[in-house]
């Protein structure tokens, strides 16, 4: 598996690059960030904003902090790269496939009905059932259940910045077994952009927790943008 994710990254980045050759240097920086060190790796608003592409800060479990770079956008999925293999495809912030992870998500179902989608205003909509699949000991069919909770007045810290979000909170029950899980999901308060999360792809997956440091840069902009032009109607 670590040898296919290697393959894929090689020629995923090889045929991003050869597509603008302008930005390669700037965009292999950006992945090379993404390797594992012993530290986390902490990145200013400045290099956010320069960045020719997306940038995620992702941990697993407890392991340093590293990058991932937005790789792809396509069929309504975002595809995220990380310099030591690994790959997430998310969909509106959802994880729904991996490689290069423990337990890796194979395939995961009902995609349209995930609440998660809709932001923090869906969550009391019910249920959401989904039928996933796992690399761990190749099992599959299996059928998750998850109920929603949302918590008002989060503080949460990007880039230096605070943002006043919505945390929603799901709650994961593996139907037909005793094993359960909860995922986080952290929207900013007046614009619904998913600025963090804590997932879990199954029971026997590593804890990944990520945060969207590009959305938040655009937020930050906007900001400053709104602030420029209030103070010119002066």
């Amino acid at each position: 598996m670590k040898l296919l994710g290697h393959f894929f990254l090689a020629a995923s980045v090889a045929f991003l690059l050869a597509s603008c050759s302008s930005t390669q240097t700037a965009l292999w920086d950006t992945i090379q960030l993404g390797f594992t060190t012993p530290d986390d790796v902490t990145l200013s608003l400045e290099k956010v904003q320069a960045a020719p592409a997306d940038l995620i800060y992702i941990r697993v479990d407890d392991q340093p902090r590293a990058t991932m770079v937005l790789a792809f956008y396509e069929h309504d999925q975002h595809k995220w790269l990380s310099s030591d293999g690994a790959l997430l495809t998310m969909a509106h912030g959802r994880i729904v496939r991996s490689l290069g992870f423990r337990n890796d998500l194979t395939y995961l179902g009902n995609t349209a009905e995930d609440p998660i989608r809709q932001g923090p205003a869906a969550v009391e909509s019910g249920e959401w059932l989904r039928v996933t699949d796992w690399q761990y000991r190749q099992q599959s069919g299996y059928v998750m259940r998850s109920t929603f909770h949302e918590e008002q007045g989060a503080e949460l810290e990007v880039l230096g910045q605070r943002f006043q979000t919505r945390l929603v909170r799901e709650a994961v029950q593996v139907e037909k077994t005793a094993a359960t899980f909860e995922n986080l999901f952290w929207f900013e308060q007046s614009t619904g952009v998913l600025l963090q999360s804590r997932q879990q792809m199954a029971p026997h997956s590593p804890v990944l927790h990520i945060t969207w440091l590009s959305e938040a840069a655009r937020l930050l902009a906007a900001d400053m943008d709104d602030l420029a032009l209030s103070m010119d109607l002066l």
